[in-house]
């Protein structure tokens, strides 16, 4: 009997805790309805449904006002709260069962520290938590010396930089003109302080300081740009930048981009303008946080051309690892570069090398200014001179015995040439073609292999040079080398029909002037 009455007993308690269980979930259940009444609520302000941030806020300096809405959820052991309210014009939030609180011109933290010492007193062992869900629109007035100074509509999440793009983009509608619009003085007035906002310097280094959110009152002034100051030299971004007050050389400088690679940082100039007179002063990097700048000044920063200078050299062609190599200018030599790029390849020429150098301008050539059946041949001649002038001066030709004498300099390129087993006879020949290459063999010993001279040939021979392509003339015993062209200039053509012309022109010219002498001595 004691045991059915222990199981009844036990049968009760459960019946009782599920009935509990049943009854606050209903409860729970009601209050996420009032949540869900309350969300409705804020879709009808005029503005976005989520506000979209850059950043976490700082509940220490973020202001709250009219139009937020505040989430509270209150947990104890039987309940589970949860309210969505709005702050009213007065700055005031009504708590069901608290009450009344007045949390306007606090910050959220303050806020919500004032709202968890009022439901403390009725909800001693509570857990209390107090959040931002919206952040309600209030008007803020942007004016100055422009005829477009009107009211915007902002939250306490937007900034003055978000403000001012709106008005610089309205503005540039209005007028072509906006480069004069100030950035770097925008006056805003605020529960009587004035402070002044560097947007170029937030652009710069994106420190929040320098760009506020937004407050209920705020008043924003923006200007044309009155003064300024201006850095050139080895800087990273230089030119004229508005004046702001109480600013050192050094923060102008990083406002610039910082210093550029290269520059000399022990001697900045600041040349200043004063009564009249220009005064310049010298200072170095050290100095530059203490020293002020002020409107018109001028700082130079130079550069020091010898100071971590890159002095390289390209070597491409048949050596082992081509590619550009870190030389002391005047004092390494050819041998030692081609040594440093891992030595000749099994193909290379190791008899010569071609140095080139892109520092030295090419030479002009003029055009000549005649038809071409009255080019003469000087004409032509002068034309292929003035070519190769212009060549050689960009590539010369050097043997392996100069390797070890020349120094390279600035500009200098050097090409390892491949090894030509061949020599190219051309022109007015009888069978032109390519011919294999024999140690120390003469002009005369390839024309012959050529056929020898046709009978439209010159007297003349030339020899174009492997590599330089410069032109040489030369003699049927003149030693050829890996690669060289033997050229036979062919006797030039004429168009007889031209000349005849020519030639008739000048007789009947002549025959005139001798009639007008006849005509005068009779």
């Amino acid at each position: 009997m004691k045991k059915y009455y222990i199981l009844g007993l036990l049968l009760l308690i459960c019946t009782q805790n599920l009935f509990l269980f049943a009854f606050n979930e209903s409860r729970i259940e009601n209050n996420n309805l009032n949540y869900s009444t309350f969300s409705d609520f804020p879709k009808l302000l005029p503005i976005k449904q989520y506000d979209i941030v850059d950043n976490h806020i700082n509940p220490e300096h973020f202001y709250i006002g009219f139009g937020d809405i505040l989430n509270f959820n209150i947990i104890t052991s039987t309940k589970l709260l949860s309210y969505d309210l709005i702050i009213n014009t007065s700055g005031s939030i009504v708590v069901p069962i608290i009450g009344e609180i007045y949390i306007g011109r606090k910050t959220l933290a303050e806020a919500t520290k004032l709202i968890n010492n009022k439901l403390k007193l009725k909800y001693e062992h509570a857990n209390i938590s107090v959040t931002l869900k919206k952040a309600g629109a209030f008007k803020v007035k942007v004016n100055g010396p422009f005829t477009h100074s009107v009211f915007y509509s902002v939250n306490a999440f937007n900034t003055v930089f978000d403000v001012y793009q709106i008005f610089y983009k309205e503005v540039k509608n209005e007028t072509a003109n906006v480069s004069n619009i100030s950035n770097r003085n925008i006056l805003l007035r605020r529960d009587g302080d004035s402070l002044y906002i560097d947007l170029h310097k937030f652009t710069q280094n994106g420190n929040n300081q320098l760009n506020p959110n937004l407050q209920r009152g705020d008043m924003i002034n923006i200007n044309y740009v009155d003064r300024n100051s201006s850095i050139f030299g080895a800087i990273n971004r230089p030119g004229t930048y508005e004046f702001v007050s109480g600013e050192t050389v050094s923060e102008l400088i990083d406002l610039a981009g910082g210093f550029a690679y290269g520059s000399d940082k022990s001697d900045i100039k600041i040349t200043s303008f004063i009564n009249g007179e220009t005064v310049t002063q010298h200072y170095p990097e050290e100095k530059l946080n203490e020293i002020s700048i002020f409107p018109d000044d001028v700082v130079m920063v130079h550069k020091d051309n010898i100071k971590n200078r890159q002095s390289i050299v390209n070597i491409d062609g048949e050596v082992k690892y081509p590619g550009p190599y870190q030389v002391n200018y005047g004092e390494t030599d050819i041998r030692t570069l081609i040594s440093q790029a891992g030595g000749f390849t099994q193909f290379a020429d190791t008899s010569i090398i071609l140095l080139k150098n892109k520092k030295i301008p090419k030479f002009q050539q003029s055009t000549i200014e005649k038809p071409i059946e009255y080019t003469t041949a000087s004409d032509m001649s002068w034309a292929i001179q003035m070519w190769e002038s212009s060549y050689q001066k960009n590539v010369i030709q050097l043997k392996a015995k100069q390797f070890g004498d020349y120094s390279l300099n600035i500009g200098d390129e050097i090409t390892v040439l491949p090894l030509l087993n061949y020599v190219d006879v051309v022109g007015a020949v009888n069978f032109p073609g390519r011919f294999t290459y024999e140690f120390e063999k003469k002009i005369g010993f390839y024309l012959e292999l050529s056929g020898g001279k046709n009978k439209f040939s010159q007297h003349k021979i030339y020899l174009i040079k492997s590599g330089t392509q410069r032109r040489v003339l030369a003699k049927k015993n003149t030693i050829v080398e890996r690669g060289d062209l033997i050229f036979i200039p062919e006797t030039m053509e004429y168009n007889t029909w031209e000349r005849f012309k020519d030639w008739m022109t000048v007789t009947s010219q002549l025959g005139t002037i001798i009639l007008i002498i006849q005509n005068i001595i009779n």
